[in-house]
Parts: C-alpha cells; structure tokens; sequence
C-alpha cells in the first residue's frame, strides 16, 4: 500500500510540474485552468478505477471471506460516473452455505445488478435535460462519456412512474364530505327546497 502511495505522489508531483511549466508558457491561467480540469477528471477516472481494483484485491485476499465465498471466476463491468466510463474486473462469488452466487465488490460498492449509471450520474442527467435537451443532457454529466437520447428519456420516465405511484399512496379515504353553500347555490338547484 505504501509503494502504491509513493509512486501516486511520485507522479502527482512530476505531473504537476511539467503540467504547471507547459500551461503558464501557453495561455496563461485560463489556459492553465482548462488544462488542470482535464487533468483532474482523469486523476478522478483513474483513482476510481484504481479504487475499484484495489478493494477487489483485499476482498479476494481477506481470510473469513475465504470461509464463507468461494472464488469462481473474474467478470468485466463497465459503469459510468461523473468522471466517465470505468471498465473494471471483479470476482464472482458463491456463498458455501447457501450457493447464492454475487459480487462481492458491487455489495461492498452498493452498486445494483443492471446499474449501469451510478445515481450522481442520473440526477446530474435529469438536472441537465430540464436546462437542455436530451442529447445536450447525455453529452455534458459524465466526462468524455455520451449517454444516449434514449437513456435520458428513459430515466426521466422513471421519475414519472415514481411520482405517480407516490400521489396514489397519498390519497385519503373519508367518511363525510360537507359543503357550505349560500342562498344563491340552494336557489339554483332543481327541485325546489326540503
């Protein structure tokens, strides 16, 4: 783990430098700034990739894991995240008790089976297509990342069925309703008055 630590600094370091001399000599800040946004989604991208992999590692390493889940194979997953597509490998496991088999990486993550948008991703999404469009929406929440037109629509769909299942179970049962009415409402109904 520390060697890990060491060679990231190592090459924070060395990136910073070289970054900070090419940056001021073309552009000034602005240009500066443009360039160490790039630079920080792609340290973004590769801590969380990094995290992914390295979590995988000390799953597949740690003893009562062992006792309880047995290793079978290794799986690709892809998911997308505010700082783009992540492709990463994680461990099929089968619990010895029970033979359910799962990941334990997308348990330990609280990543779900078909997620393939991480929920940030998906309220950044919703955020964006009210202020644009669909496509606009898809282009601009995941970096380097385009999410299609009909992935937006169908996520704002989501949101519709959420809303109308929660004003359903809002709905009050009553015993009595009572209304109060002047002269002019009585006076209008046919029949005449009781």
């Amino acid at each position: 783990m520390e060697n890990i630590l060491h060679d990231f600094e190592e090459k924070v370091i060395s990136l910073m430098t070289e970054f900070l001399k090419s940056s001021m000599e073309t552009g000034g800040l602005s240009n500066f700034t443009d360039n160490l946004m790039d630079k920080l989604m792609q340290l973004g991208y590769d801590l969380t990739k990094f995290s992914f992999e390295y979590a995988e590692d000390i799953i597949f390493k740690i003893k009562e894991r062992k006792k309880q889940f047995e290793s079978l194979e290794k799986d690709n997953r892809k998911i997308v995240t505010i700082f783009g597509e992540i492709d990463f490998k994680r461990r099929y496991y089968i619990d010895k008790q029970n033979n359910q088999r799962v990941y334990l990486l997308d348990e330990y993550f609280e990543i779900a089976p078909n997620e393939r948008l991480l929920e940030n991703v998906e309220t950044k999404l919703i955020e964006e297509a009210i202020q644009t469009n669909y496509e606009k929406a898809g282009k601009s929440v995941a970096y380097k990342t385009e999410i299609s037109k009909q992935t937006v629509m169908n996520k704002i769909s989501e949101i519709k069925i959420n809303l109308e299942e929660e004003k359903i179970a809002t709905k009050r049962i009553v015993d009595n309703i009572y209304c109060i009415a002047d002269e002019d409402h009585v006076h209008l109904q046919k029949g005449g008055i009781e």
